[in-house]
């Protein structure tokens, strides 16, 4: 089916762009609060919205000239080279469907994606610097992020720097305080043994992750550490929010190593 040009919402996309070219980091942080409101309120200026971002999403992939031969496979629903600088287009798209949320406890499966998708931007910003692509976001109870972490075991300093580690770290050093009881941590990948252990030091409120690690992981899977006697915290979990996606570009990943 053939998508329409929004014109009037086109137009409103690029004055939108234009005022945040202008405002400093400080005004566009209270630009995008207002927004998550606005996206919330108005259902048909929202429905709008995310019509021009398919649009938009369409005249991408009618410009990417890609074949089956030349080695592209299907992630995050567009077709992308494996070793190209188009990869780097993914980033322009994950978010484009999903609006900022407003801190809505009826609207938390919206929260959840939202966050995870950053999340997965982090994961990208891995495959990238050819790391194994995790990526992990922290955030406050109030909606802030606090960090944003991808893995940087391979290449980094040292073995134990996985996304939700880092993650943890800045977070605590950010807001200066040792423990981070009333915090969220999204993360593409479930959790292995040693990060699900720096979680209940850190007494992490709540765990959301995408795709499940039957051979590393240790939440669902392997020691199941949060079910453990030893264990003297244990987070609130979701699982399974974005599994696809975040399931996706490790697939990738590791078949680009084969």
């Amino acid at each position: 089916m053939k998508v329409k040009s929004m014109s009037k919402t086109s137009e409103l996309r690029k004055q939108c762009e234009e005022f945040l070219d202008s405002l400093d980091k400080q005004d566009k942080k209270k630009f995008f609060k207002a927004m998550r409101h606005l996206m919330l309120s108005d259902k048909k200026w929202a429905d709008e919205w995310r019509a021009e971002m398919e649009f938009q999403k369409e005249k991408v992939l009618q410009d990417k000239n890609t074949h089956d031969d030349d080695g592209c496979y299907e992630f995050l629903g567009l077709k992308f080279l494996k070793e190209d600088e188009r990869f780097d287009d993914i980033e322009e798209h994950i978010l484009d469907d999903v609006p900022v949320p407003a801190l809505d406890v009826d609207r938390q499966e919206t929260i959840d994606e939202y966050f995870m998708r950053l999340a997965l931007k982090e994961a990208i910003q891995a495959y990238k610097e050819d790391e194994v692509p995790i990526g992990a976001v922290l955030v406050s109870k109030n909606g802030d992020v606090l960090a944003t972490a991808h893995n940087t075991a391979e290449h980094g300093l040292h073995a134990m720097a996985h996304a939700e580690t880092v993650a943890m770290s800045v977070g605590a050093i950010s807001l200066q305080q040792k423990r981070l009881w009333d915090c969220s941590l999204y993360v593409t990948l479930e959790p292995c043994a040693m990060c699900a252990a720096a979680m209940t030091h850190m007494r992490i409120k709540r765990l959301v992750y995408g795709a499940s690690n039957p051979k590393g992981g240790a939440v669902e899977n392997g020691v199941r550490f949060f079910e453990s006697p030893s264990c003297n915290h244990r987070p609130l979990i979701t699982k399974g929010v974005l599994a696809g996606m975040c399931g996706d570009i490790l697939t990738a990943f590791f078949h680009s190593k084969r």
